[in-house]
């Protein structure tokens, strides 16, 4: 490698989705395997790497960089880690390159992820890195040639090319002037692999005679003016934010309900609209777009004042009404309170008459019930007496008779069963006879 003329090198960068074949071709073209290569679409190159060899002649030299599109990364990942390799890539070649060799699969529809990976690449090289610089390396030439409907038609790949309606597809080739290399990195066939090297090395070298190398200083000055974009881009969406805002709030402060609940979403309101007019002074002093609409703003807090206005105005104007209401209602509950208690008041006295009727009643009952139960025991006393009078004479009588035992003791046994006095005297006599 001591013979390698570095300063006469033609120096190529490789670029492209992960998973096109970049890293193989770039393999090919160095005739040995210095890149790592991936089957799919996880990029195995992290970062920048280079090689150099010798062809007919020509010195060559390599750089290849992460592929775009790893389904480990998003967009943004994709993007910064590529950023951060092309800046390697351009230290390591600080004179710039001859070309950029932009590879592609034959099988792959060029789709809107291949207009993503466009974007972002002329967002990291410049809008016209393809016209300038750019060839189309397409893998998978393999394919190409066993594809049973270009095998039957016997279409060449420069015929196959012409041929395409593809119209991103035709866009991009129209940009690089149809500078396009079919590629089989698969084939074995020496003269095959010279062949496909020996038409790039051509189109190289036609750009070489340009004299229009990619340099560091584009690099550069596409970074500059991807910072001013981004500058632009976010003074747009900082302007977007501010009039999306100041229209979602109009309408919550044009159809807020006048009463305390919207009174209440008003407040709520007001502070999501001072914290707008912070975000809108704040974005204003590096933007003079915001600054112009700044006065979208402060017609909003004009507006939200008068409807809060309004809205207080209603809420004093039916307070008046409510207390008027509340007096009423409280005169006529007054009323029926005062009515109540005169109706109870009756109700009671009412109630107190009966009760003393229904008592003077009982007492009346009670006073009969006793007269007669006295009645009732002067009859049985007086009874009583008559039958005691009744055998006082017997007995006398038969005191004075000889059988006086024999006839005195029936009488006090009918008498004992008639009179419980009578059967004291009966024992009595008894006890006095023996």
């Amino acid at each position: 490698m001591s013979s390698f003329d570095f300063d006469n090198a033609l120096d190529m960068l490789l670029i492209g989705r992960s998973g096109g074949g970049k890293s193989a071709a770039g393999n090919t073209i160095l005739g040995r395997e210095t890149f790592e290569m991936s089957p799919d679409v996880q990029s195995m190159t992290e970062k920048a790497a280079f090689d150099f060899c010798e062809f007919e002649g020509n010195h060559l030299k390599i750089v290849d960089c992460p592929g775009l599109g790893d389904t480990r990364l998003n967009y943004k990942e994709d993007e910064t880690q590529l950023a951060t390799a092309l800046h390697v890539a351009m230290a390591y070649n600080p004179k710039g390159y001859h070309a950029i060799l932009y590879v592609i699969k034959f099988e792959d529809k060029f789709t809107n992820v291949d207009e993503k990976t466009l974007s972002i690449l002329k967002g990291l090289l410049g809008e016209h890195f393809i016209k300038n610089h750019c060839i189309l390396i397409m893998t998978r030439g393999d394919c190409f040639e066993t594809n049973p409907t270009i095998k039957k038609s016997k279409l060449s790949f420069d015929e196959w090319i012409q041929r395409q309606t593809n119209e991103n597809f035709r866009t991009l080739l129209e940009e690089c002037q149809h500078r396009v290399v079919l590629f089989d990195n698969r084939t074995e066939d020496p003269e095959k692999r010279k062949s496909q090297k020996r038409k790039l090395v051509q189109f190289v070298r036609g750009l070489a005679c340009k004299g229009q190398r990619y340099t560091n200083e584009d690099f550069i000055k596409v970074k500059k003016m991807r910072k001013e974009l981004i500058k632009s881009k976010n003074n747009e969406q900082e302007l977007q934010v501010i009039v999306d805002q100041v229209g979602i709030y109009s309408s919550k402060v044009a159809n807020a309900s006048c009463d305390k609940e919207g009174a209440r979403a008003l407040e709520m309101v007001s502070k999501e609209i001072d914290n707008l007019y912070s975000y809108a002074k704040n974005a204003s002093m590096n933007n003079k777009m915001i600054s112009k609409q700044m006065g979208l703003v402060l017609d909003l807090q004009e507006a939200l004042q008068k409807k809060q206005k309004q809205i207080g105005n209603i809420l004093d104007s039916n307070n008046d009404v409510l207390k008027e209401k509340i007096a009423k209602l409280e005169y006529e509950l007054a009323k029926s309170q005062q009515f109540q208690t005169q109706k109870l008041s009756r109700e009671d006295s009412n109630s107190i008459k009966e009760k003393e009727q229904e008592l003077k009643k009982r007492e009346s009952e009670i006073q009969k019930l006793e007269r007669e139960s006295i009645i009732l025991r002067e009859k049985e006393m007086a009874d009583t007496k008559k039958k005691l009078d009744e055998l006082e004479s017997r007995y006398l009588q038969a005191k004075k008779s000889e059988s006086s035992k024999s006839l005195i003791e029936p009488i006090l046994d009918y008498a004992a069963s008639v009179l419980p006095v009578a059967g004291v005297v009966s024992g009595i006599y008894k006890w006095w006879t023996k």
